[in-house]
């Protein structure tokens, strides 16, 4: 009797059992939505059943669909006597590709002091990586909170934003943007970006939206004044 009740006392807390083996408590009966009245059901969209996305505010186009002739007898029908059947949206992912800005810098020999000079470049254009502020903040965001590897990050920008950029080439890009968050490569990289990521949060801003002010040289958190 009392190797029965032992055995029925085992679980994953005081024995090697997993967790599935454990006792599940009883349910009560109507456990799915559709029978547990306790359970709030979603609210569907407008003109749609069972569905819970509000529609979008302002959708970037609209297309209104008048019928021209009847589906069943094939007659011209009126616009006029038709009226609103449904209201609903179609979200789509535009095709992404880079946008390639080429830089011509120029200089001279100044004839009144006798010095080089070179124009400058808009902020953001100087010379260096090829990479701007952009294709930065997206590699940093997708490496360092989402623990994408060089490997599979390489193959994201090219397969998705038709990007080619070698795994050497993302080594380079997050030995330049240790700066910008005024860290050390490794590690401490990580700890300054969470930090980043954090202190956006509190002033209700996403991850991305923070690491890419951190990269800007106009509105980083790290600007003077």
């Amino acid at each position: 009797m009392e190797e029965k009740l032992n055995a029925r006392s085992k679980n994953s807390r005081n024995s090697s059992n997993s967790p599935s083996q454990d006792r599940k408590a009883n349910k009560p009966d109507g456990g799915n939505c559709g029978e547990n009245p306790t359970k709030k059901r979603r609210e569907a969209s407008v003109g749609r059943k069972g569905g819970g996305r509000a529609l979008h505010a302002n959708p970037d186009r609209i297309i209104v669909a008048h019928a021209k002739t009847c589906p069943h007898c094939g007659e011209a029908v009126e616009t006029r006597d038709q009226h609103l059947h449904a209201v609903y949206d179609k979200i789509e992912i535009p095709p992404v590709k880079p946008v390639v800005t080429g830089v011509e810098q120029y200089g001279g020999h100044c004839p009144h002091c006798d010095k080089d000079y070179v124009s400058p470049v808009p902020t953001g254009m100087e010379a260096g990586t090829p990479f701007g502020e952009s294709v930065q903040s997206l590699a940093t965001y997708f490496r360092y909170t989402h623990a994408i590897s060089y490997e599979r990050l390489a193959q994201l920008f090219g397969e998705v934003y038709h990007l080619d950029i070698s795994e050497g080439g993302l080594a380079n890009l997050f030995h330049k943007v240790t700066n910008c968050f005024r860290s050390t490569w490794g590690r401490d990289l990580f700890a300054s970006i969470r930090s980043v990521v954090n202190t956006g949060k509190r002033q209700g801003m996403t991850a991305f939206d923070a690491i890419k002010k951190a990269l800007s040289p106009i509105t980083s958190f790290f600007a003077p004044g």
